[in-house]
């Protein structure tokens, strides 16, 4: 049971795709305004998710990172993946624990998170091809 409620029945369309590899975009939104601007501009993007800071006080105040993606071709596949279209999921190499401790919550621990997810010098607009499949989480590689 969710926020919608109990679900009794679903109905679900598939898309026919030529591999199961995505074209990411990741685009750095300064603030809320520039994060909702940017979910706008990208309507038409098959995929999109933001990670949204909450914690960022003053101007910085609800940064975030939105992730665009969308299936890639064949023709777009490079660095060995146009010989496997269709990768086999594999098993996560990191996993991270159900509770985090509550110095991650902290402004040390926090501070440490937010430099990691953006740093100084991040590019906007940085494309990758991710070799997991549509909801798995993506494996970081730029292009």
């Amino acid at each position: 049971m969710g926020l919608t409620g109990t679900i009794l029945a679903a109905t679900i369309r598939l898309r026919r795709v030529e591999t199961g590899w995505i074209q990411q975009r990741t685009v750095v939104a300064s603030d809320l305004t520039a994060a909702i601007a940017t979910l706008d501009a990208a309507d038409d993007a098959t995929y999109s998710v933001a990670w949204i800071d909450c914690v960022a006080r003053g101007s910085t105040l609800g940064r975030s990172l939105v992730f665009l993606g969308e299936h890639a071709s064949r023709a777009e596949l490079r660095g060995g993946a146009e010989h496997t279209p269709f990768p086999a999921a594999s098993e996560p190499r990191l996993t991270v624990p159900f509770e985090l401790p509550n110095i991650a919550f902290n402004r040390l621990g926090r501070g440490r998170v937010q430099r990691g997810l953006f740093p100084s010098r991040r590019t906007q607009g940085q494309r990758s091809v991710s070799g997991r499949h549509p909801g798995r989480t993506s494996s970081r590689s730029t292009a």
